[in-house]
């Protein structure tokens, strides 16, 4: 029964994916964006990733990739980008999956090994770069050395892995899945708690930069009236605030690097101050998903279910810019 339970959560954490091979409009999705020191990388639905220089207007350059690119992170100080990537077998009973490491300047991609069969979503750097850590479908939490040699190899307790976020000064790291995951390295110690009272997919999670506290994100569960939830959390897990409002599941959330305010996705772009005030909202015609902070044009960027990139001034306030892939 653990493990029918296990595989139906891949399976609805995935199913955009299954959808995208027989259903019309899903085969669109761009999953993720990340903007790093030279290019601003795309991914989702196309069998590639796209490179966008920052000094150019649009995506200029792609990589084949088989299968989605669910997530992608840059390394904090090299040309470094982590994929993760999911296939689903012709007969849509099978995923598979796999992370592989893109060096930027010279385009050479390294698969990184220990990574089980069915892929992993959840990635990480942690603040020297020293460090990577992926979370993976099985609920195991791989972490890496600059060598991608596999240091560690923890069993959560959770089912598949969504996202993790390195704690800025400690070496603990947060997860989330269907339940939140604190992983302390130096200790060697796992705690688990909920959320909320009803067991929900939660997605996204992101340590304030000061280190005092944590945001975290949920799908919410429209059909038993259960809306999206943001929250923030203090780091033994006690809940300091819930905020609502979304009209879909909240897809991705970042800070800014001063901690100021946290910018999320999911029906709109949404601005939220640290105490967890409303700043601004942008709705869009399409569900938003991948969003990250390109430091080079003070703008963020945002992708959606349309296969559409967004360009948003800093405040939240004004589109700038819709670019088709």
């Amino acid at each position: 029964m653990h493990k029918l339970r296990k595989a139906l959560f891949i399976y609805l954490l995935l199913c955009p994916i299954c959808m995208g091979l027989n259903a019309q409009g899903f085969e669109d999705i761009l999953w993720t964006v990340a903007s790093g020191p030279e290019y601003t990388a795309i991914g989702g639905n196309y069998d590639s990733l796209f490179l966008w220089p920052h000094d150019q207007s649009k995506p200029e350059y792609s990589l084949p990739v088989t299968g989605t690119i669910t997530n992608a992170k840059w390394h904090p100080k090299v040309d470094l980008l982590a994929i993760s990537v999911q296939t689903v077998t012709k007969d849509k009973k099978t995923f598979k999956g796999c992370v592989i490491i893109l060096n930027a300047r010279s385009m050479h991609t390294q698969k990184l090994q220990g990574i089980p069969p069915t892929g992993a979503r959840a990635l990480g750097w942690n603040p020297s770069g020293e460090l990577l850590a992926i979370g993976d479908n099985e609920g195991h939490l791989h972490i890496f050395d600059q060598s991608y040699k596999l240091v560690k190899k923890v069993d959560t307790g959770l089912r598949s892995i969504t996202g993790l976020s390195w704690h800025p000064k400690k070496s603990v790291i947060t997860m989330v899945s269907g339940k939140i995951g604190n992983y302390d390295l130096e200790k060697d110690e796992m705690q688990v708690w909920k959320s909320r009272k009803e067991e929900m997919l939660l997605l996204s999670v992101a340590w304030h930069p000061s280190g005092e506290f944590f945001a975290l994100a949920d799908y919410g569960d429209y059909y038993q009236n259960y809306p999206a939830q943001l929250q923030f959390h203090k780091p033994d897990g006690s809940l300091i605030k819930v905020m609502q409002g979304s009209k879909a599941e909240y897809r991705n959330i970042q800070w800014t690097a001063d901690g100021q305010q946290l910018a999320t996705v999911s029906d709109a772009f949404r601005l939220w101050t640290k105490e967890g005030e409303l700043i601004s909202t942008l709705p869009f015609e399409h569900l938003l998903w991948g969003l990250s902070y390109d430091q080079q044009h003070q703008q963020w960027v945002i992708t959606d279910e349309a296969g559409q990139v967004h360009r948003v001034s800093k405040d939240g306030k004004e589109l700038l810019e819709t670019i088709p892939l």
